[in-house]
Parts: structure tokens; C-alpha cells; sequence
């Protein structure tokens, strides 16, 4: 009998005297056409081979490779990529994986043979090939998850492919039991999230699943009578499972901060749900509530407030098809407030939003967003590549200076709207940064605007000197001044809304494209630009207003490096000027 070569992965094989003078007796119908057709045997090489003996036709394949009337190659080209149409033994169409590699053939054969019958390929076969997007994008539909994330994240590749395939064995199983089970070759995850989203919708109830990592996901349903039912998922499904419920939740998910806890909200799709994804630092355990959430059934939206002149920039740099919208400064409370609430009309507009944060913002319903600094997550550039295949319209991304999140935004921003949150204190200094980490051909064809955010202190309209103007109070739900304080510290009165919020704006134009394309440095762009005229006067507007004083904007263009006096307050003469802002004007 011929005996396989353990030493060689090539896969030679040792012949004893018996084999050598022996030949297969049964003629292989659908081998032998093949090799006389292509000319690689004989009509005399064939008598001699075919003699009448009982042998599996793999026993023939293993002759013709040892005596050296085929190659490898040529046994892979004619007889490997036929086995689809072999009827008389349906063995043979199943072939081992190391039987594979004993014909010589390497990891992408491997790959392409298996392809070609129908089988799924072992994660050990794929994990070292280069696949293509095409390929990838097979593996996944075939195995219901994510394989990319597998590889990075589980080592033990063979141990992986038995817990995968005993969890789509257990998901066979429960869907069959439900009368759910789909046609063959659907994704069975898939299947399995549309059941547990119809069957929480029937119910009414709250879904909760707590994630032990290397143990079952425990699922409990609750209902809203009390009543709860509890089964347990294969924790290998854990990530299948999210990515299905993020693509039937039409891309909008949310985490949120709870001190020791990290919150992902999920409202699934149409709206009908909202979910929590709760990372447990401390039991070092995910948990996943699923709800019934009827008040986004009932169509209400959010009322925009009234605009103000500062803040008319925002709102028209996010309804952009795409492009780069670059924002300065930390997403503080009011800054954040006023981009939530922009993005809360978008999401009402039914666009896609993603946004990847370093700090959690108020919960904004719809709205794809995560923290990446915990510890647990990877970094910006990792999470929007992966999640960019689920195809958002809008992406907020505050990446902290990472390189390659900045370079991959600046890319995609050539197909959709993205808004780079960068923490620099000016727009100037924000762009300086990012001439410094993308080339200057693809910033100057994608950069649309730029923004940054200063607070100034606001002044109490009670107890504010009699010289300077009263402040026209803002609306409470307006963009202007923020709401962190209750009451002003000297006097209570609540009128006072503790800080004003001014913007700088710089819009591209030709000059500026042209001056990014050119690598021109940032003085120049400066020089060339009449964004800090606009800047001051819009300053000294609210100085006039009364909304502020003189010594809080000298404060602020000191630390931004404008000087003071290239702009004067145009409605008062100097004179005039110099004594209200003394005080000295009764």
C-alpha cells in the first residue's frame, strides 16, 4: 500500500514492492478521459496502470503523482478543479485538507480547491493567504462573522475553527426547533437576529445578554408582564451577533460612559428598539440590553432652536455630500451640545451617522458612536476602517493625532461628509497639524472648512456695570450661550448663562486649495486670509452687545496671537470706546 511521507509537508510518498508491480484495477470514468484528452498518458502508459483491481480512485491519483507520469501542477489543473462533476463516488468530492497538501499544492491552492467544491476553507488554510475583498467577502457570508477579527484577536486557529463550527451547529439546531431555519447557505446569524428582533418586538420586552469572554452568552427576555426566558449562546457568536444587530440597526449605535462602565446604545432597525451595551471593568464582562422603545415609534423630532449669527457655519458644513470639515478645539459641553444637536437633525433626515469619540457625549438616539480610549477597544484608525464597510454617510472622528486615522478620514472624504475633531486652539494651528500628516494633494481636494469653538466668560445682565450695554438674553434652548450654570455666582440671577460661544470660520477657496497644494506655511496662509478681520469684529460685536467684556476677548486673542488693536469696535469711536470699556462712561 502506499504510505504517506510524514516528513515532508509536499507530500511524497514510500511505495512498497507490492505497489510497484501492482496497478489499479477499476478504470476512474471521469479521471481517464482527462489524462488521454490532455495528452499526459498513453494508451500503453493506461494498460499498464489499469489493471483490475478494487481501489479507491484517490489510490490512482497517488500512482500517477509517485511513478512521475504527473506533476503536482498538472494533477491540480486537470483532476482537483473537476471534482464538482464527479458522480460515481461522492468520497472523492471531499477531500482532506491534508490530502491536499500531500498533492503538492500550496495555501492558495488549497484556497482555490476548496472554493471550488463548495467547502468552506479551514481557518488555517486562510489565515496566512493574502485574500482579496471579493474572497474575504465570501469567507465572511460563509461563516456569518467577521474572519479578519478572528485572526487578530484568537491565536489558537484550529481551536477557533472547532468552536465556530460546533456554534453554527447549535444555531442549525435552535433555529430548526423554532421553524426558522433558512435555505441553505444563508447566514444563519443573520436569521438567528431578525428572530430574537422579532420575537423582542412580539413581546414587547427588554432582551438582556451578559458576555463572560471564553464562556456561553447568557440571554435573558424579559417581558413586560415579568415573565423571562433565559438560553445561552456560544460566546465564539459574540461578535457575529453584534455586527448583525449594528447592520439590521441601519448602522447607529451608541457608547456612552457610566463611571466603572462602558455603554453602547442600540436602537435597532426602523427605531423600533434601544439597546445597551455595558462593558463591566470591574467583572471584566460586556452585558447587552435590548428594549422596546415605543416614544421613537411616534415620530416626534427634535425642534431646532433659533440660529444665531455665530453658529450659522455648523449646520451648513454637515448637510456637505462629502468632503473634509476640519473642527478645532475640544469637544467641550457647549460645543458638543450644539454638534449633537445638528447631528440629531441629520440622523431625523435619515443619514448614517458614525462617530468615533475620545469622550462620551449626551446620548444622541441613532447615532453610531463609541469611545475608543479604554483600554479594551483599538484605536480610531482600526475601528473607522473596520466600521466604514457598513457604508455612513457622515463620519465625527476625533482621532487624538493618530496618523493613520487622519490619513484614512482625508481618504474617505472623497466619498462622504467627515469632520476631523482635532484639539488645537486655533484653526490655523489645527491645519498646521494636518499639512504635517497628509499629503498636500489630497488635503488640498478634499479640505471644505474649518471651524474652532473659544468660550469667553458671559456677563450677568443684573449686576454688570451701568456703562456697558445690557445683553440681550439668549433663547434656553438657542446655541449662543451655554447652560452650565444655574444662577450668576455674585448676584443669583438666572438669567446668566455663564460663558458665549464665538466661532472662527475659514472657508476653502481657490487661493486656499492652492496654497495647501503648494505645502505654503501657515504664516502665509494667515497673511492671505481675511478670516481673523471677520474673527475680531465678530469679537467686538459682543463686546458692543454687551454679552461680554473688554478684558475677557483680550484674554482670548492673546492666547490665540491676534493683537488687539488691529481692529477696533467700528461703531464707537476710539474715544468713546476706551471709555465705556474703563467703566468710566455713566
Amino acid at each position: 500500500m502506499i504510505q504517506k511521507n510524514g516528513n515532508s509537508r509536499e507530500g511524497a510518498f514510500k511505495m512498497n514492492k507490492e505497489d510497484r508491480n501492482t496497478a489499479p484495477r477499476v478504470a476512474d470514468g471521469w479521471l481517464i478521459p482527462l489524462l488521454l484528452k490532455n495528452e499526459i498518458l498513453s494508451s500503453r502508459q493506461l494498460k499498464q496502470l489499469l489493471a483490475p483491481l478494487e481501489q479507491e480512485p484517490v489510490f490512482l491519483q497517488n500512482l500517477l503523482l509517485a511513478r512521475g507520469i504527473l506533476t503536482a501542477e498538472q494533477l491540480y489543473r486537470l483532476v482537483w478543479r473537476r471534482l464538482g462533476i464527479c458522480g460515481r463516488n461522492p468520497s472523492v468530492c471531499q477531500p482532506d485538507i491534508e490530502q491536499i497538501f500531500a498533492l503538492g499544492a500550496n495555501r492558495l491552492q488549497a484556497w482555490q480547491i476548496l472554493t471550488l467544491i463548495g467547502q468552506t476553507p479551514p481557518l488555517n488554510v486562510v489565515a496566512a493567504l493574502p485574500l482579496t475583498g471579493e474572497q474575504e467577502r465570501w469567507l465572511e457570508w460563509r461563516c456569518g462573522m467577521e474572519v479578519r477579527w478572528m485572526f487578530g484577536v484568537q491565536r489558537e486557529v484550529a481551536h477557533t475553527w472547532r468552536r465556530l463550527s460546533q456554534a453554527l451547529g447549535w444555531l442549525r439546531d435552535y433555529l430548526n426547533a423554532q421553524g426558522a431555519l433558512p435555505s441553505e447557505g444563508s447566514n444563519l446569524v443573520d436569521s438567528f437576529v431578525r428572530l430574537l428582533l422579532a420575537r423582542v418586538a412580539e413581546r414587547r420586552g427588554l432582551l438582556h445578554a451578559f458576555y463572560l469572554p471564553g464562556n456561553a452568552v447568557r440571554l435573558e427576555l424579559e417581558t413586560e408582564h415579568w415573565e423571562k426566558e433565559h438560553f445561552a449562546v456560544p460566546s465564539i457568536l459574540w461578535p457575529s451577533l453584534l455586527r448583525q444587530l449594528f447592520k439590521l440597526g441601519g448602522c447607529r449605535w451608541e457608547m456612552v460612559e457610566e463611571k466603572n462602565n462602558a455603554t453602547l446604545v442600540l436602537p435597532a432597525h426602523q427605531a423600533e428598539f434601544g439597546a445597551r451595551l455595558r462593558w463591566k471593568k470591574n467583572a471584566h464582562r460586556f452585558e447587552l440590553s435590548l428594549q422596546w422603545v415605543e416614544h421613537l415609534q411616534e415620530g416626534k423630532e427634535t425642534p431646532r432652536p433659533a440660529e444665531h449669527p455665530n453658529f450659522k457655519y455648523i449646520p451648513e458644513l454637515l448637510r456637505k455630500n462629502n468632503g473634509l470639515v476640519l473642527l478645532s478645539g475640544r469637544l467641550e459641553s457647549p460645543v458638543r451640545g450644539r454638534l449633537n444637536l445638528e447631528l440629531e437633525m441629520l440622523k431625523m433626515e435619515g443619514k448614517r451617522l458614525l462617530i468615533i469619540e475620545r469622550q462620551v457625549s449626551p446620548w444622541i438616539p441613532g447615532v453610531v458612536k463609541l469611545r475608543w480610549q479604554t483600554g479594551h477597544e483599538p484605536g480610531p484608525g482600526a475601528l473607522l476602517r473596520s466600521f466604514l464597510s457598513l457604508e455612513p454617510e457622515v463620519v465625527v472622528l476625533e482621532p487624538a493625532g493618530e496618523k493613520a486615522a487622519i490619513a484614512l478620514a482625508v481618504q474617505e472624504a472623497r466619498r462622504r461628509l467627515v469632520v476631523l475633531v482635532l484639539e488645537k486652539p486655533t484653526v490655523f494651528s489645527a491645519l498646521e497639524h494636518l499639512q504635517q500628516k497628509v499629503a498636500p494633494q489630497d488635503l488640498a481636494a478634499v479640505f471644505s472648512a474649518a471651524v474652532a469653538v473659544h468660550k469667553l466668560p458671559a456677563l450677568c445682565t443684573r449686576c454688570r456695570p451701568v456703562a456697558l450695554p445690557r445683553a440681550g438674553l439668549v433663547p434656553t434652548g438657542g446655541a449662543e450661550l451655554s447652560g452650565g450654570a444655574v444662577g450668576c455666582p455674585a448676584c443669583g440671577f438666572t438669567g446668566y448663562a455663564g460663558w458665549v460661544l464665538i466661532q472662527e470660520f475659514l472657508p476653502a477657496s481657490p487661493e486656499l486649495r492652492k496654497a495647501l497644494h503648494q505645502q505654503a506655511s501657515v504664516e502665509d496662509i494667515v497673511n492671505g486670509s481675511a478670516h481673523r478681520i471677520s474673527f475680531q469684529e465678530n469679537a467686538w460685536a459682543l463686546i458692543r452687545r454687551g454679552v461680554t467684556d473688554w478684558q475677557a476677548v483680550q484674554q482670548l486673542f492673546g492666547q490665540l496671537g491676534i493683537s488687539p488693536s488691529d481692529v477696533s469696535p467700528t461703531s464707537l469711536s476710539p474715544a468713546r470706546t476706551a471709555q465705556v470699556l474703563a467703566g468710566s462712561v455713566k
